[in-house]
């Protein structure tokens, strides 16, 4: 169901049964409390359910300029031209799957980038392909599958932009080079 402003929500009940109520809220951890009805089968109860949103609850998640909430982990490197998850790549990672274990309602999407020296083709590819296999990773994590989404960008959002007019760094290229977690939901 879904309540107003003052949340008021009348339903029938039966005597001496318990029910739980939860608060559901996209991008805030759901909150729930529980009650039991007397033996009428009636009661009159003011809940106060807190709802907290993920980026107040956790350090490593944060609300971005552009209104998207991201959990924020170390890059993710992969081999040049491979997509295969490294031991470093799955220490990272583990720690999504601890946070998305912790909250079993989160949806998240792994946004793969690239850096420009290859061909936006060849990038787009490359960038799918490791957004997959990130992805691949938490499902074999036990993350279930309908809980994630990835995409891969190639080259066309760089942090730093690299061009024939501007010659990036082999520092600017690897930040350009990384995954992010959007939280959907």
């Amino acid at each position: 169901m879904v309540v107003g402003a003052e949340a008021d929500y009348v339903f029938n009940t039966e005597p001496n049964k318990k029910y739980r109520i939860e608060a559901v809220r996209d991008f805030y951890i759901p909150h729930s409390e529980e009650f039991t009805t007397n033996a009428d089968g009636k009661l009159r109860y003011t809940i106060e359910l807190f709802v907290e949103c993920y980026d107040d609850a956790e350090e490593i998640i944060t609300k971005r300029q552009d209104g998207k909430v991201q959990i924020v982990l170390e890059n993710i490197y992969f081999d040049l031209n491979k997509w295969d998850i490294k031991s470093e790549a799955a220490r990272i990672l583990n720690v999504l799957v601890d946070l998305l274990n912790k909250y079993p309602e989160m949806e998240i999407e792994i946004d793969a980038h690239t850096d420009s020296r290859a061909s936006v083709m060849y990038n787009l590819i490359l960038s799918n392909r490791r957004a997959a296999s990130s992805l691949e990773y938490l499902v074999q994590s036990g993350i279930k599958r309908k809980r994630l989404r990835s995409r891969g960008f190639g080259e066309s959002v760089p942090l730093i932009q690299c061009d024939t007019t501007r010659v990036c760094t082999e520092q600017e290229h690897s930040i350009n080079r990384r995954c992010e977690f959007i939280i959907l939901k």
